[in-house]
């Protein structure tokens, strides 16, 4: 049996009850960036902690997150991963 509808509320709920930190530092550590992407379209509460764990993973990555949006970018999730994945292919055509 689920859990969540034991307790009557959705797993997401339940997960947005952790601390903040403990949730930046889960999502940094997924394996892809396309699996952080996918959280962010799922569930937009999200949101902020998701482009923490980005800046946090850049950080990690010895890089510096971008500071200002660039004009052409949709969102802050979307451009931190676009710079993940383009440190990413820089290091694969060394």
């Amino acid at each position: 049996m689920d859990v969540s509808t034991m307790s009557g509320q959705s797993g997401a709920t339940t997960v947005l009850k952790l601390p903040r930190e403990l949730l930046v530092e889960v999502i940094s550590v997924a394996a892809s960036v396309y699996d952080i992407a996918r959280l962010d379209c799922a569930c937009s509460s999200f949101r902020e902690v998701i482009e923490d764990a980005l800046r946090l993973r850049a950080t990690r990555a010895g890089t510096i997150a971008v500071t200002e949006l660039p004009p052409n970018a949709v969102s802050w999730t979307q451009q931190l991963c676009f710079d993940e994945l383009r440190r990413a292919s820089s290091y694969r055509g060394m």
